[in-house]
C-alpha cells in the first residue's frame, strides 16, 4: 500500500520506503519494525493507538522480544525520516499517557500514483539504513 503524507512525503509500506513529492529522488527505507509500526499506525490513521497495542501488533504477533522503549526509539526515527524529507509539523503525535496518534485529513492512501516509482534506484545513504 502507498500512502502520501501531508502531501509531502510518499510511504510504501511494502518495502518501508519513503520519499519526498518535491524530490523523488530522496529517499529513506525504514527497515522492518519501524516500516510495521509506521504502515500499523497508518492503517489505523485517526484512531489512537495504544502502547500496549503497538507493543502486541508489531512484536508480540511476531515473536519479537518487546521492550517498552522500542516504541519510542522507532517512534523517534520515524519522526525523524519524515522531517529529513521534509514533512513539517507533528504528523505522529504522542498522547502522553494514552497513545498514538496520526490524523486522518494527513493521510491518502493513493497506489495508483506513485507506480511509477515502484522500483527506487537511487542508493541509500548510510544514514538512511538505520
Amino acid at each position: 500500500m502507498t500512502f502520501t503524507i501531508a502531501q509531502t512525503v510518499i510511504f510504501r509500506s511494502e518495502d518501508g520506503t519513503l520519499w519526498s513529492i518535491a524530490q523523488p529522488d530522496k529517499r529513506v527505507a525504514l527497515t522492518t519494525i519501524p516500516a510495521r509500526l509506521f504502515t500499523y499506525l497508518l492503517d489505523n490513521a485517526d484512531k489512537i493507538i495504544s502502547r500496549e497495542e503497538l507493543l502486541n501488533n508489531i512484536w508480540e504477533k511476531y515473536g519479537l522480544v518487546l521492550l517498552n522503549n522500542f516504541v519510542n526509539q522507532y517512534v523517534s526515527l520515524i519522526r525523524k525520516s519524515l522531517a529529513e524529507l521534509g514533512c513539517e509539523g507533528d504528523i505522529l503525535q504522542t498522547l502522553p499517557r494514552v497513545g498514538f496518534y496520526i490524523s486522518g485529513d494527513k493521510v491518502f492512501c493513493d497506489e495508483a500514483k506513485c507506480e511509477d516509482v515502484k522500483n527506487p534506484s537511487v542508493p541509500l545513504s548510510a544514514a538512511q539504513k538505520t
